[in-house]
């Protein structure tokens, strides 16, 4: 070991003290990805240009609450990831600060508005006009 090396460093504490935040949101945004991906590929569909077929093939399928609960589920952990991103990482002030904090309220809205969206189409399908 070299003299003067100072294993103990700021710079080497920093390093581990944001190590473990920064592993969590890169695993919470990987797994939110491949959940979010995985449950639309469950997604039914039919062809793209008749919606009475695809309503029909909607309200026929019997996994049609739980693909939107796991597309949902894989929103709201991709945002967790993001929100704690941004909590790990030091911003300071400046443009670079409010646009994190913009990109913080822009994630929370998105949330909001994902569970409105899946909650209007998870309930579309309930409806008995769509059964045929």
């Amino acid at each position: 070991m070299a003299k003067g090396f100072d294993r103990t460093s700021h710079e080497d504490q920093r390093a581990r003290y944001l190590g473990k935040p920064l592993r969590l949101s890169a695993v919470l945004l990987v797994v939110g990805f491949f959940l979010f991906v995985m449950m639309g590929l469950l997604h039914p569909g039919g062809p793209a240009n008749n919606h009475g077929a695809v309503f029909v093939e909607y309200a026929a399928s019997a996994g049609w609450t739980a693909v939107h609960l796991g597309q949902f589920a894989g929103m709201a952990v991709i945002i967790a990831g993001l929100l704690v991103l941004y909590f790990t990482l030091d911003f300071g002030s400046g443009a670079a600060a409010w646009l994190a904090r913009l990109g913080a309220v822009s994630a929370g809205w998105r949330l909001g508005s994902t569970a409105s969206y899946r909650r209007w189409t998870g309930s579309l399908s309930n409806r008995p006009l769509m059964r045929g």
